[in-house]
C-alpha cells in the first residue's frame, strides 16, 4: 500500500479547508474567552497571588497588563474577523 493512496483517500474523506477553519475559529473564541475572564477577574487573582511592596506598584503592574492584554484581544480579535472574511470570500464551505 502507497501513502500517496492513503493521503488521497483522507483528503477525499474530509475537507481540510473546513477542519482548518474550525480549529483557528475554536481556539481563537477559547482564548478570547479566556482573555475577557482575566479582563474581569485579572485584578482580583493578582493580588491574591502575589505579593506587592505597595499598592501604587500593584496599580502601576496592572496598567501594563491591562495595556497588553487590550492589545493582544484586539489582535485576536482581528484574526478571528480576518479568518471569517477568508472562509467566506473563498467559499471554503
Amino acid at each position: 500500500m502507497e501513502i500517496s493512496s492513503g493521503i488521497s483517500y483522507m483528503t477525499q474523506n474530509i475537507n481540510i479547508e473546513i477542519i482548518a477553519f474550525f480549529t483557528c475559529t475554536i481556539s481563537n473564541l477559547i482564548l478570547l474567552i479566556i482573555a475577557l475572564i482575566f479582563l474581569f477577574k485579572g485584578n482580583k487573582l493578582a493580588w491574591q497571588n502575589r505579593r506587592f511592596e505597595s499598592i501604587e506598584q500593584f496599580k502601576i503592574i496592572q496598567k501594563k497588563w491591562l495595556f497588553w492584554g487590550v492589545i493582544t484581544t484586539a489582535l485576536k480579535l482581528l484574526l478571528l474577523a480576518i479568518n471569517f472574511y477568508l472562509t467566506f470570500k473563498y467559499d471554503l464551505f
